[in-house]
């Protein structure tokens, strides 16, 4: 070949190459596609986890046992005090999480294939629609995908060589995993995965310093104990937040509940699987168009299966990986179901192991020469999940907007909006006046209107946006007179949780 026919053709094979940093961005571009269209309403459990449960921490205080997930709280106390509050700006919170964990992400693949490749695996994960919808909405479902992507990308940088920037590398690997199992304990899943994966790449990079390798267990030991005695030595009710005894929950358990009998648990199981390989309809888990849905979707993922167990079988050096990511995939799904009121909220770490074998297999038929026969039919599979993932993106656009039975009717539906509903309650307690559940005032019945929410918001608004705090007054139901609300009225549950 020519000389300027190989600089020619070495230019073409290059572009993409040159491109492929472009992906992360245009993937955060088609997430906040979605978080826009989320904005048309606001749920029960969004206020409470990005509002109420964050004012109750600027407070010093935890809300109440289920409401534990001080991590996810305190980042976003972090933003709010920094650059103001806004009824949905948790949902621009995770969509930088996202984007930080695209970024991670496709840092770790481009480690072992070409970044043409690379770029495929990397459209497939960062548009799967449960990743995608659980980013637009302002609790903390979810959030363990996005932990567990960076997680992932620091452990890949680590070398075990004992210098202070490896060392700070493990010190916060261990911080960013107790910050993710404070914002959500499904993350408590991955621990074992995470180790494993830490312990390969150890042996890879210093399997004979032995020394080192334990002097970065004990730095990330540390780090994973630092955000905890932070969070016990702010909170000023550490019962609460450690086992609350009236609402029977605390850190690492949220409102969920252990059930050990077999029908329980085979219902939790198939209720996860349901969502994401045929429809999506479980608690605060609404998608038409889950992940393995549709006439391509299952039949893809059951072959990539086969596919895996047969490259693990041919190829012995990829067993161990496999096996792992089958680990990651059986105990994140068996562990989660011993929880009552399941779903994938609950088991998006079983959702990423499917994800993170799907990947094995690609880099396998592409980087290794004893699968040529089956490279291009296994690849064929491998590109219908992608296209199962681009087709779904649009389909499920509408569902991340639909009002849905988990909206606040109370406070946030007096307007057309959310955002414009608090704006007239601004003005009301600007003015003076009380808080009224005003569609309930004419009845007798002794309502409780869940003014923890509406408050938080009011109070939070003002404080973190830099205005001049105002008491917020109510009509109390139990006195019939007006009061001035405060934390110390559901701390005494005075007020209802």
């Amino acid at each position: 070949m020519a000389p300027e026919a190989a600089n020619k053709s070495n230019r073409f094979s290059s572009w993409p190459d040159k491109l492929y940093w472009l992906v992360p961005p245009a993937l955060a571009a088609l997430q906040l596609i979605y978080v826009l269209a989320a904005r048309t309403t606001i749920r029960d459990e969004e206020l409470a986890e990005s509002v109420r449960n964050v004012f109750w921490l600027d407070e010093g205080l935890v809300y109440d046992g289920v409401s534990s997930n001080v991590g996810y709280y305190g980042l976003l106390l972090v933003v709010y005090k920094l650059f103001g509050f806004s009824l949905y700006m948790a949902k621009y919170v995770r969509l930088i999480l996202y984007a930080a964990a695209m970024v991670g992400l496709a840092a770790v693949l481009q480690k072992f294939m070409r970044r043409i490749y690379a770029a495929v695996v990397l459209v497939t994960v960062g548009l799967a629609p449960t990743i995608l919808f659980f980013n637009t909405v302002q609790t903390s479902y979810g959030i363990d995908v996005s932990y567990g992507l960076i997680c992932l990308f620091v452990i890949t940088t680590m070398k075990f060589d004992g210098t202070l920037e490896d060392l700070s590398r493990a010190f916060l690997l261990g911080a960013l995993a107790m910050i993710a199992a404070m914002s959500y304990p499904s993350f408590l899943f991955y621990l074992p995965t995470l180790a494993f994966v830490s312990l390969l790449q150890w042996h890879r990079n210093s399997p004979k310093r032995i020394k080192e390798f334990w002097q970065s267990v004990t730095a990330g030991a540390t780090g994973f104990a630092v955000p905890f005695l932070v969070a016990l030595s702010y909170l000023k009710n550490t019962r609460e937040f450690l086992n609350d005894p009236v609402a029977k929950a605390g850190l690492f358990r949220g409102g969920g509940h252990f059930q050990p009998d077999v029908p329980s648990f085979m219902r939790s199981a198939v209720q996860s699987v349901w969502d994401v390989f045929q429809w999506g309809y479980t608690y605060y888990y609404y998608l038409e168009h889950p992940d393995f849905s549709g006439a391509i979707g299952w039949p893809a993922v059951l072959a990539i299966f086969a596919l895996g167990v047969f490259i693990a079988r041919k190829i012995p050096s990829f067993k161990v990986i496999f096996a792992l990511a089958g680990f990651q995939i059986l105990f994140n799904l068996a562990v989660s179901s011993l929880a009552d009121d399941s779903g994938i909220r609950r088991s998006t770490g079983f959702l990423l192991g499917i994800y993170a074998w799907y990947a094995i297999v690609f880099c396998a038929l592409i980087t290794q020469a004893a699968l040529k026969k089956i490279k291009w039919p296994g690849l064929l599979l491998c590109f219908l999940l992608t296209a199962n993932s681009l087709m779904h993106y649009p389909a499920n656009l509408d569902d991340v907007g639909a009002r849905t039975i988990w909206d606040d009717v109370t406070w946030f539906k007096v307007e057309s909006t959310a955002e414009r509903s608090l704006q007239r309650w601004l003005e009301i307690t600007a003015r003076g006046e009380s808080l009224v559940c005003f569609h309930r005032v004419k009845t007798d019945a002794r309502v409780p209107c869940d003014y923890a929410k509406i408050y938080a918001a009011l109070s939070g608004y003002r404080r973190w946006n830099g205005l001049p705090e105002i008491p917020v007054r109510a009509y109390d139901w139990n006195t019939r007179q007006e009061r001035e609300l405060n934390t110390k009225l559901w701390e005494n549950y005075y007020f209802p949780h």
